[in-house]
Order: C-alpha cells, then structure tokens, then sequence
C-alpha cells in the first residue's frame, strides 16, 4: 500500500513538472491554474533580432528599476518620426526624420499659461510648471514668489499685466541692466521676461 502510495505521488509531480514544448522563439512560459503553458507576445519576428507585433496590449512595470535603452549609433523612432531619438548625434527630433538642432521641433507647440488675479495679501508662486503668467491688477499689486535662481538655471518666466492699475513685484531682485537692479515693476503696459544664469534673474526683454 505504501509502494502504491509513493509511486502516485511521483507520477503526480512527474506530471506537474511536464513543461510544455516551445514552438516560436515569441514565447514566454507563463503560469495558468497551477500548471505553465507558452504564452506569445510577438508575431512575425523577435525584439532583438527582427520585426515584430504585439498580439495583445502589453504594459511594462518599472517599479524602482531604470528602463535604459543604450545605443552605439542607432536611432530610436516612434510611430514613424512622431518622436526620433537620433543617438549618434545626440538629438531629438518632433516630425522630423533628420534634427539639425539639439531639439528639432517641426510643428506647433503649446506653453503652460497661468492667470493671477491679484488681491490684498495674496501672491502667486511659480514653479517648474509655470511659464506664463497672466496677472490682473486691477485691485491690488501683484506679488511673485520666484525660485532661487540657482535651482533653475536656464528657466525662463514671462508675465503679462492686463490691467492698467498698480503693478508687479517680486521676492527677489532682478538684473534689468549690470548696474541696474528692481523687484517692482510698474506702468500701463508690462510685458516681462527673465531668465536665471544660475546665480541671478534676468530680464530680457519687454
């Protein structure tokens, strides 16, 4: 009774061992109610060595891990130059199968767009989401918080006043010329931009 017992217990883990044979190199072994079976991912070629399509939508889960794709020379392209990665040259391409520049942008493009309307007491603080800022000043002065300009280097800000009344005002000084430095800006028609350097905030122009 004994020996009986044993030898179905082998047969049993014998037969739950049995893997499947593989058949296209697409597939990958995927466990199903207690048993493994080939599940294909990819029809017509591999991921590495040729074309391919995905039979199924497919999501990748990064977790804490980097998703890098390193390349010696080869491009990566997305829907037909929608998105052109040109790694040999180190530069990106939006429509456009050939960038010239470091971003190559063929097409219209859209800037995040604020509006503040001033009050007593109040202010608007921008951050790296922000680009332009549209204030209304029609009861108050309008008062900026920016970042340090040494945490930003490179961003550039503009804002626009589209009221006639009061003005604008920063918490931090800005280089309007190398020897001329304002935080409050005034007048009927205001329209600013500033870049940081690294060290400093700078205006560019009206």
């Amino acid at each position: 009774m004994r020996h009986n017992t044993f030898t179905l217990a082998v047969i049993s883990i014998t037969c739950f061992l049995i893997i499947p044979q593989q058949t296209f190199a697409q597939e990958v072994l995927t466990k199903v109610n207690g048993g493994v079976s080939w599940q294909t991912l990819l029809t017509g070629g591999g991921i590495y060595n040729g074309s391919g399509s995905l039979s199924s939508n497919t999501a990748v889960s990064q977790g804490n891990f980097n998703l890098d794709f390193i390349s010696t020379g080869g491009d990566l392209n997305f829907d037909q130059n929608t998105l052109l990665i040109d790694a040999s040259n180190n530069k990106v391409g939006v429509n456009e199968a050939t960038p010239t520049s470091t971003l190559d942008i063929h097409g219209s493009i859209s800037l995040p767009t604020a509006h503040f309307t001033a009050t007593t007491g109040a202010s608007y603080t921008m951050n790296e989401d922000d680009y332009l800022l549209f204030a209304n000043t029609s009861s108050a002065v309008a008062y900026i918080n920016l970042p340090a300009p040494t945490t930003c280097p490179g961003r550039v800000y503009r804002f626009i006043k589209t009221r006639t009344a009061n003005g604008i005002m920063f918490n931090r000084t800005i280089e309007v010329t190398p020897s001329t430095v304002t935080n409050h800006f005034t007048g009927t028609d205001i329209k600013l931009t500033i870049i940081s350097d690294g060290s400093l905030w700078w205006k560019l122009e009206n």
